[in-house]
């Protein structure tokens, strides 16, 4: 006769299925959890509210830290709301995971990179340098590895007078495109205006291997040249700056490099070269008052006392309320022996001295 079977379940038997069971169920209701966060995210962002989208999905990520959908979505949040710093963040975790979400992510930093890349164009374009300081710094910070904006951005800052940063922003420019010379010539100002000399010769021989005879950068090597002979009294470094001076009037028809050459003659006494120098100048520049007053002091210096005469007639000429012209022109005069000259300009002087006080 057949025997009824009875199948008794082992007790560690039945505990595994229970554990399984209980595994199975857990796993659903965190799939459940986890679908639900995102819904809400979803919703949160459909409904313009971002920072509750944000905030879910933040939750989201602390438990799944590995969703690089989410982790893109998260990134899309942070652009609209232009937090530029964690989009980049949260872009670099989505990327990791390759294929179109790495493609997605380069886009959306393409778009954001041109939105505020304009924002600052205009911005500046329209003289608000704040707006537009603020703007191109989000584009450097998306795109940091490309050139374009730093060159608009160092000129942001130096119209809002923030010279040291715009110094900083245009070294990044010439580090990325080493031909472009409008960030070297920017250099070149900013180096010479801060004193830095040595820093300026050498952006001006970055310049000058780009342009043999880029005008901008042979004039800032020769005055600061100039600058440092000046302060040292070094005879290689007055040599150096008078041959950087006479190199750059190989290529200049400037009165004020004429008068740089003349005024490095007149420091080291070499008053006749000076003179030759500032004549040069005054050919260019008619009545310029540094100038003339330097060839009558030349003249002066020489004891040419007619030259001193004829440079400070023609200053009293073009600035007649000039008192210390009119007085070396009365040194002259006195000198020549002239004395009507002399009583006309010591009745001129009387009166303009008396106007004065």
């Amino acid at each position: 006769m057949a025997q009824n079977r009875i199948n008794i379940e082992h007790p560690a038997s039945k505990m595994t299925k229970i554990t399984s069971a209980l595994a199975i169920a857990a796993a659903l209701g965190l799939g459940a959890c986890q679908n639900q966060l995102l819904k809400q995210a979803e919703y949160f962002e459909r409904n313009g509210q971002p920072g509750k989208a944000e905030t879910v999905l933040v939750q989201h990520l602390a438990q799944h830290p590995d969703d690089g959908r989410a982790q893109y979505q998260l990134a899309e949040l942070f652009g609209a709301q232009k937090k530029f710093a964690e989009m980049i963040e949260a872009l670099a975790a989505a990327e990791k995971h390759g294929g179109r979400l790495r493609e997605s992510a380069l886009q959306l930093k393409e778009k954001y990179w041109r939105e505020t890349y304009n924002e600052g164009v205009r911005a500046l374009l329209l003289e608000q340098p704040p707006e537009a300081v603020t703007a191109l710094q989000h584009a450097t910070l998306i795109l940091p590895e490309r050139h374009a904006a730093y060159p608009v951005l160092g000129a942001a800052l130096l119209s809002h007078q923030q010279t040291t940063a715009a110094q900083t922003v245009f070294e990044q420019a010439c580090r990325l495109d080493p031909d472009d010379l409008d960030s070297r010539h920017a250099l070149l100002r900013i180096y010479f205006d801060r004193g830095l000399y040595e820093q300026a010769i050498a952006a001006s021989e970055e310049a000058l291997r780009l342009l043999r005879n880029d005008l901008s950068a042979l004039r800032c090597r020769a005055l600061s040249l100039e600058r440092m002979a000046s302060a040292n009294a070094s005879d290689s470094l007055n040599q150096a700056a008078e041959n950087a001076l006479k190199r750059l009037l190989s290529v200049s028809l400037s009165m004020e490099d004429f008068a740089a050459l003349g005024a490095h003659y007149y420091r080291r006494g070499d008053f006749r070269n000076a003179a030759l120098q500032f004549e040069d100048a005054a050919r260019l520049g008619r009545d310029n008052k540094d100038v003339l007053r330097y060839l009558g002091d030349c003249a002066w210096q020489l004891g040419d006392y007619a030259n001193m005469s004829k440079w400070y007639t023609r200053l009293v000429q073009s600035h007649p309320n000039d008192v210390e012209a009119l007085q070396n022109l009365l040194i002259a005069e006195q000198a020549l022996g002239r004395k009507n000259e002399v009583q006309k300009l010591q009745s001129q002087l009387q009166q303009l001295q008396g106007s004065i006080e």
